[in-house]
């Protein structure tokens, strides 16, 4: 299975006293064009995933929405899992993609459930062993869906992807 890895893009902040509740934060402007940016990019690089899997909090979901517009896929094919979720732990997000296996997957999701997704796939004896950046995405291949089976393929932060697209 190929799993990968997308950390939502720049949101609004938590400070801001007009900011909503947390599962309601969206992208900001700045966000949106920079996450386009970024998944222009990792389009010329890699194939369309044949799922999109993101948490239910809307600057996920709206990450989600960039990434099937970018491999013209409908809005409405995107499914969205609690696994993503920012306390989620990494066990759940692999029970819930069992069954999806043999499949390439695309999650939209946050820190710190994504950097602890990736250290528990590969497993890293560390907690948490990347720290991505908003926009960044890993790429991670399964021999089997479980945790310590995975081999990092490759992580490219979002200034890479951004200059893929011409860019930043």
């Amino acid at each position: 299975m190929l799993l990968y890895l997308m950390r939502h893009g720049i949101a609004v902040d938590r400070n801001d006293p007009k900011c909503p509740p947390e599962a309601k934060r969206p992208l900001t402007e700045k966000g949106v064009k920079r996450t386009a940016a970024a998944v222009a990019g990792l389009a010329r690089m890699i194939t369309a995933p044949d799922v999109i899997v993101s948490s239910p909090y809307r600057r996920a979901g709206e990450t989600a929405e960039l990434v099937a517009d970018a491999f013209e896929l409908s809005h409405k094919d995107i499914v969205y899992t609690k696994a993503l979720l920012p306390e989620a732990n990494p066990s759940e997000l692999f029970a819930f993609l069992e069954k999806y296996n043999g499949r390439s997957v695309m999650c939209t999701g946050h820190a710190p459930n994504l950097d602890l997704v990736l250290a528990s796939a590969i497993g890293a004896k560390r907690m948490s062993v990347t720290g991505m950046k908003k926009a960044a995405v890993a790429c991670l291949n399964f021999s089997a869906l479980r945790a310590g089976l995975a081999d990092l393929l490759w992580l490219a932060e979002p200034r890479l992807l951004r200059a893929l697209a011409g860019e930043d």
